[in-house]
């Protein structure tokens, strides 16, 4: 006598409980510093990840045409362009929604020993974007403790 199968249940991921407008305040944060604009916001699960852009993904003669074609004090917006290679990311700051207080806490990436990520501060979302965001990309990033 045959076994009857049991049916699978698909597992479906747990739901984010980050809101758009999270979303946009974060990238909102971004774009209001002009150096930071190339930066990429990716979301998993409760957590929001800000990444660097490692390279800028052009070549050296698309890059020379982009620096000499600009004007002095002219902001470049290095997204609007379409590189030949792909860009890559490393993630510097997460931010993690606690589901109890919907407070986020901040880490940042951790480069001494075995540590892979350092806590911050916990808060509200704004107020952590104004105290940190600005470090991304400057060596003061490093000095947060």
């Amino acid at each position: 006598m045959p076994t009857a199968k049991k049916p699978t249940r698909r597992k479906t991921p747990p739901k984010s409980k980050i809101t758009e407008t999270d979303i946009a305040l974060v990238r909102a944060a971004l774009d209001a510093v002009p150096r930071l604009r190339s930066y990429q916001l990716k979301t998993k699960g409760k957590r929001i990840l800000i990444e660097e852009p490692l390279d800028s993904g052009l070549d050296a003669p698309s890059l020379m045409m982009l620096i000499l074609g600009a004007e002095e004090g002219q902001d470049l917006d290095l997204r609007a362009l379409r590189p030949p290679k792909k860009v890559r990311y490393e993630t510097k700051f997460r931010l993690e929604l606690d589901p109890l207080t919907d407070k986020y806490v901040i880490e940042r990436r951790c480069y001494r020993g075995d540590l892979d990520w350092l806590l911050l501060e916990a808060g509200s979302l704004p107020a952590l974007l104004k105290r940190y965001i600005k470090h991304l990309g400057r060596e003061s990033f490093y000095e947060l403790i």
